[in-house]
């Protein structure tokens, strides 16, 4: 059995998780450029994006204590991933207050 590179999938997720904030700055950006446009398209575009970023910050979560638990190497990728999470729970406190 082939075993896990926690930081890695960590690192993956984390750089998905930055483009799909990408992404959603152009959807953003693209709504604000046609203010009168369909509003259900942009609100289904906008929890999708924010469904996914979800999973993916699980993910990381998962990984990052699995990472800490089996005693694994703090590299680039762990510190990434990690400022990423942290990151990812400002932006969702900074948006629930």
């Amino acid at each position: 059995m082939s075993r896990i590179n926690y930081n890695k999938w960590a690192f993956h997720f984390s750089i998905w998780i930055l483009i799909i904030i990408i992404l959603q700055a152009t959807v953003v950006a693209n709504y604000f450029y046609t203010v009168f446009t369909d509003n259900n398209r942009y609100a289904f575009a906008i929890s999708a994006f924010e469904s996914i970023m979800a999973v993916l910050f699980l993910g990381i979560l998962i990984f990052l204590i699995a990472s800490i638990v089996h005693k694994k190497a703090k590299n680039y990728q762990f510190w990434i991933a990690t400022f990423v999470g942290v990151f990812y729970v400002l932006r969702f406190l900074y948006f629930m207050f």
